[in-house]
């Protein structure tokens, strides 16, 4: 008996099932915890069959819900890690069928070249390894789960968005992890609007929107801001001009965050974009911009702008990166595992001036997070993560890597990311994780094609 899939034009069906996605994951959001979940979750996995692409782009609606879970019988699931899942099944499904019905569908020109798989391989044994050599059993459930959210599932959703990028192109990819981001973004201005948040500190209310803390908020909307700011300003046509009303609504969100760190990833995003393509006088509107914001900051929020009264340099980041030190002196090899750093910082480590700071799950430094989290491995790892970064750019500005705006959009993204989480989370949370690899996905070049069409498809 042969199963014939809807003949419907491809892109059409895309979006047909991008859209109908979103919708059952609403009806499964307001059913948690019953029947209906189950009856979505089919549902959800049959649409994935139809186009994993389009599962693919709906998932990235979940970024911003990491922290909503929902009930799925016993267990509690957020929607990002129930779309990589279902996704990854209609995938296999799909894959299942084509070699069924027509083996010519079953290409596997996103899988190279080889080279591309290195560094997620090498992802995957280090945090596989961090669980064998992980300190203290007592926490081993917090760390297995982490190990899951930031390690197994972004690298799948890489795998998949690889192969959505060689059917769909770049752009479908980016505007799905930005469209979330706006309506995200203009629920935090509404918030601060109507002084519904419960989050103040330093004179100031901060927007937290669909996260627990505005910090988080910030971390997510900055890197989406360069998404399609970016594009918006090089790409020509009217068409185009839409993307930077959207990032305008996207960087208010991100300063109703009265996040310091954003100062800092906002102008490191530029200063990469500027560095990958050179603009006349470039770096002194950089310059003129980054010191009206500061000022305009200042004048705003100037408790928050100094940190007196908060988590600023001197009042709790070195007291943490100290803190974080001593457990590198005791576990210089191993590092204390994935997420650890909660109970073992509070337990044994904190020094007393920033008791208030019990509650931080985390060391506020990229490195120190890499370092403790996944031994010296991941230190290596990360430094061959920048290397990469930095050849791509210095081959980018010789000429011998053709990038088009929406790979410049991400590039900047990624420079804002590394920047920020230089003084706050730069990976291990999973909405970051996701973002990471769905951004390296759609720089890694195919062997093939040293240039794309405008879409980013393969020609």
């Amino acid at each position: 008996m042969q199963i014939a899939l809807p003949v419907v034009d491809v892109e059409r069906r895309l979006i047909l099932v991008w859209v109908a996605l979103i919708f059952v994951g609403g009806v499964a959001w307001f059913g948690s915890g019953t029947p209906v979940v189950g009856a979505c979750i089919v549902v959800a996995v049959l649409l994935a069959t139809l186009s994993p692409a389009g599962a693919m782009l709906a998932t990235c609606a979940g970024i911003p819900l990491i922290f909503h879970p929902i009930e799925v019988g016993s267990l509690h699931l957020s929607m990002l890690e129930l779309g990589v899942v279902i996704t990854t099944a209609g995938l296999v499904c799909r894959s299942v069928y084509d070699l069924v019905e027509d083996r010519s569908r079953l290409t596997f020109e996103w899988m190279r070249p080889a080279a591309i798989w290195v560094l997620p391989g090498l992802l995957l044994i280090v945090g596989t390894l961090s669980l064998v050599w992980i300190p203290f059993q007592s926490h081993f459930a917090e760390a297995l789960r982490t190990w899951r959210w930031v390690i197994v599932e972004p690298l799948l959703l890489f795998a998949i968005a690889r192969w959505t990028i060689a059917r769909h192109g770049v752009v479908p990819v980016v505007l799905a992890i930005a469209a979330p981001a706006v309506i995200v973004a203009i629920a935090g201005i509404w918030q601060l609007a109507s002084v519904t948040s419960t989050f103040a500190v330093d004179d100031v209310h901060r927007s937290t929107s669909t996260y627990l803390h505005p910090n988080n908020l910030a971390l997510y909307l900055e890197r989406t801001f360069f998404l399609i700011a970016v594009p918006g300003l090089l790409l020509a046509g009217r068409k185009w001009r839409g993307l930077l009303v959207l990032a305008a609504f996207i960087l208010a969100g991100v300063a109703v965050t009265f996040s310091r760190g954003a100062l800092l990833a906002l102008f490191a995003g530029c200063a990469t974009a500027l560095l990958l393509r050179p603009l006349e006088k470039g770096w002194r509107y950089l310059l003129t911009a980054s010191a009206v914001a500061g000022v305009a900051f200042w004048v705003v929020a100037g408790a928050r702008f100094s940190g007196d009264e908060s988590s600023g340099f001197v009042s709790t980041r070195r007291y943490l990166w100290s803190d974080s030190l001593e457990m590198l002196r005791d576990f210089p090899f191993t590092g204390i595992g994935l997420d650890q750093f909660l109970w073992l910082h509070r337990g044994r480590y904190i020094d007393p001036r920033i008791w208030n700071e019990r509650y931080t799950s985390h060391p506020h430094n990229l490195l120190l997070d890499a370092w403790l989290s996944l031994g010296v491995a991941g230190v290596v790892f990360l430094g061959l993560m920048v290397v990469c970064g930095l050849w791509t750019l210095v081959q980018c500005r010789r000429g011998r890597i053709a990038f088009d705006p929406w790979r410049l959009g991400v590039m900047a993204a990624l420079g804002a990311g590394l920047a920020h989480g230089l003084v706050d989370n730069g990976y291990f949370l999973p909405d970051l994780a996701a973002m990471t690899w769905l951004m390296i996905a759609i720089v890694v070049p195919y062997a093939r094609a040293t240039t794309t069409d405008p879409a980013g498809r393969l020609p």
